[in-house]
């Protein structure tokens, strides 16, 4: 939590407030030319639509377990991260900071996890780019994660220092 102070009017006293902010860790999951998407299957927060699989950062977790767990526990694969594609900030309804890595599968059998997830899909980037964007948990995001993974290298882990 950050504290923020807020006011209209500066001559006016200053309300304290406390800005939360939700750490998110998603991941382009990747096998030779598809990604893996996960359909949101929990009633109320996006259901049916497609996303990367991804979640809330636990309290005292680290960023490269958050993203192998989030992954191991809606799809059933345990990946190898490979890099840092970027930090995305996104203000809708509360303030998330997502970090988006680019995994490779390395074993298990996929598998949706029961409750959370309908469905599981390996799609085309072509193929992605021609759904609508009613499909997709926060399109404009996902079209700029997809651009940023084709366009730019990936930011080593090296540089991810957690103690």
């Amino acid at each position: 939590m950050c504290p923020c102070i807020i006011s209209d009017n500066f001559s006016e006293s200053f309300i304290l407030q406390k800005m939360s902010f939700v750490i998110r860790v998603s991941a382009l999951v990747c096998n030779e030319d598809k990604i893996l998407f996960v359909q949101e299957g929990k009633e109320n927060v996006h259901y049916g639509k497609w996303n990367m699989p991804g979640g809330h950062l636990e309290e005292g977790e680290k960023l490269i377990e958050a993203v192998k767990r989030e992954i191991k526990e809606e799809t059933g694969l345990i990946v190898d991260v490979q890099g840092l594609i970027g930090i995305y900030n996104n203000f809708n309804r509360k303030h998330y900071i997502q970090y988006v890595f680019k995994c490779k599968p390395i074993k298990g059998e996929i598998k949706a996890q029961r409750g959370e997830i309908l469905n599981i899909a390996w799609m085309k980037k072509n193929d992605v780019e021609l759904m609508p964007d009613s499909a997709f948990v926060y399109p404009y995001i996902l079209k700029k994660m997809l651009s940023d993974h084709d366009d730019k290298k990936l930011i080593s882990l090296d540089y991810i220092s957690e103690f």
